[in-house]
Parts: structure tokens; C-alpha cells; sequence
């Protein structure tokens, strides 16, 4: 069986990130159960699928379009990316969401942020 080339490069990786998954949703949990189109999108695009690519019922009669860049925004190693987290020891121990936004509020206050500049898409 072919491996993509997005799956070799993770292969390495101890965790990988999916971030903005939809609603809070464990990728690994509740993909299963409830396939949410974000995780359907992440999936498609992993796959090496693009364009309109139908994987739920739940698109069914619309236009999906799955970007083939999806897949390398969605993914991170995530070992990398707290290594280069200049807060990471003041939200590690934190418990609920509060802590670690008052803890993140903190370090910003301690710091001058860079302007922010639109993304470009």
C-alpha cells in the first residue's frame, strides 16, 4: 500500500496537533462516531482527495471543496511546537480554560506583542 507523503513525514512525530476541528471534538474519539465536515475535510485531504469530495451524507447535494493544502495546515508536530512556546511552563500545570487564558493574559502583559497583520489566504 502506498503512504502518503504527509503520513511519512508524520511518521516520526510522538503527538500531532489537529487544530480547529469543529466544536472542541477529539479527533481520534469522535471522528468515529460523529464525523464532523472539518474532520471530513482533514481526512479527504490527508488521503491526497481535492476538490468536491463527498464523505458524509451530511454534504450530500452541495459542493465540498477540500483544499489539497488542508492537510499541511491542519498538522503539527506537537513536541516542536510547545518547544518554541515561550509561556508553556506557566500553562503546563493549569487546570480549565480560565487558567490558562488568565495565565496566557499574564505573559502578554510582560511582553510587546507584534502588531497584528491580516493572513493572507
Amino acid at each position: 500500500m502506498l503512504t502518503p507523503p504527509l503520513f511519512a513525514a508524520l511518521a516520526p512525530a510522538r503527538n500531532v496537533l489537529i487544530a480547529g476541528a469543529g466544536g472542541g471534538l477529539d479527533a481520534a474519539v469522535k471522528l468515529v462516531t460523529w464525523p464532523t465536515i472539518v474532520h471530513g475535510q482533514i481526512a479527504a485531504a490527508t488521503r491526497g482527495a481535492f476538490g468536491d469530495v463527498q464523505f458524509t451524507r451530511r454534504t450530500s447535494g452541495s459542493t465540498l471543496f477540500v483544499n489539497p493544502l488542508t492537510a499541511m495546515y491542519f498538522t503539527v508536530d506537537l513536541d516542536k511546537l510547545a518547544a518554541r512556546c515561550l509561556y508553556i511552563d506557566r500553562i503546563e500545570n493549569a487546570w480549565g480554560r480560565r487558567q490558562v487564558t488568565g495565565r496566557i493574559e499574564a505573559f502578554r502583559s510582560e511582553i510587546s506583542p507584534r502588531i497584528p497583520r491580516v493572513f493572507p489566504q
